[in-house]
């Protein structure tokens, strides 16, 4: 049974920009740990203020930073997301595993799974 009121995980971008600040301001990791806990009522790992950290040196402000360009680039383009779309829809009969052996809808080659995540 999921619990209703969990917290995620990740940290918010108000959360990020509160760590990248106070390292800048000179706090030591330690510190920004025990504020962050007084500020936001959750506890964060050494690890969890170092990757902010991480990826601004990489790729600039936190503030600049989106989600939508993380993880694995899409194997298929939107136009050919909606292709795919209209032509399972002409085929109802047809099951994912045909439509990932059709070379006419899975011009690619995904596997038969991808196309869900896609």
């Amino acid at each position: 049974m999921a619990r209703p009121n969990r917290i995620s995980r990740y940290l918010t971008e108000i959360q990020r920009i509160y760590i990248i600040r106070k390292l800048k301001q000179g706090f030591s990791y330690r510190q920004i740990a025990q504020e962050f806990k007084q500020k936001f009522k959750r506890k964060i790992s050494i690890g969890t203020i170092s990757k902010p950290k991480e990826k601004e040196k990489i790729f600039g402000k936190v503030e600049n930073q989106n989600c939508s360009k993380c993880g694995r680039p899409s194997l298929y383009t939107e136009r050919e997301k909606r292709i795919i779309f209209r032509k399972s829809l002409t085929h109802p009969q047809k099951s994912l595993w045909d439509l990932a052996k059709d070379k006419d809808i899975n011009h690619r080659g995904a596997a038969p799974l991808t196309p869900q995540s896609t």
